[in-house]
């Protein structure tokens, strides 16, 4: 059985999409005078955004990365939770499951959105770009979280996105679900469990984490 149920934010959690790349869009323009299509600038989701301004060759990232955020509250109206997560959220607390997060996002932005969805104080662990060198795709987010939480991997499941999201928990070897409500390209992501619905999380709780036997055959 699984001990603790780890989210990804941004596309999981909290629909922030158009506020990101809006913002971005427009932070890139002023920083290089090119115009990006949001397509063009869809890449940066689930990525540190230092990282994403480096891709897109950014003269001044530290610059750069104020007006993104500076910007985003242009369209701080257009971000909201997606429908069935405050409730899913709190029948997992309900049933003694604890609550994590590892994310891309820096810890004062993570703290700042906590905040606003009036969700400080319901997640027992959390690791944000912040906490450590690597970032996703790269394993070691969710194996710091991991030490952090004194868990084996076979304890865990995480929820996220992108095929960043998967990657990373495939090379920490815990289980991975794909939030089909947040996931742009879902079809393009072999996730062996996709879901459609937040609530589907709860009846995995139940399933609990397969075999490692299993656990070669879990990707196609």
């Amino acid at each position: 059985m699984y001990t603790y149920i780890i989210f990804d934010v941004d596309g999981t959690l909290i629909n922030t999409e158009k506020a990101i790349l809006h913002s971005l869009q427009k932070t890139v323009k002023e920083e290089t005078g090119r115009e990006l299509s949001l397509d063009e600038l869809a890449f940066a989701f689930g990525i540190p955004g230092h990282e994403a301004l480096r891709v897109l060759e950014v003269p001044d990232v530290n610059r750069a990365m104020k007006k993104w955020v500076s910007h985003m509250y242009d369209w701080a109206d257009q971000i909201e939770m997606f429908p069935g997560i405050p409730e899913t959220l709190e029948q997992l607390k309900k049933s003694g499951m604890k609550l994590g997060i590892v994310t891309s996002l820096a810890r004062k932005d993570l703290l700042d959105i906590l905040d606003h969805f009036h969700l400080t104080g319901l997640f027992d662990g959390i690791i944000t770009a912040s906490d450590t060198e690597k970032h996703k795709p790269d394993p070691e987010p969710l194996l710091a979280f991991l030490r952090q939480a004194g868990i084996a991997a076979t304890e865990a499941l995480y929820v996220g996105d992108t095929l960043y999201d998967q990657q990373c928990a495939e090379g920490a070897a815990v289980d991975f679900a794909l939030a089909g409500w947040g996931a742009k390209h879902p079809d393009a992501i072999g996730a062996k469990r996709k879901l459609q619905r937040p609530g589907e999380i709860l009846a995995l709780c139940q399933e609990g984490s397969e075999p490692s036997s299993a656990r070669g055959t879990s990707q196609s």
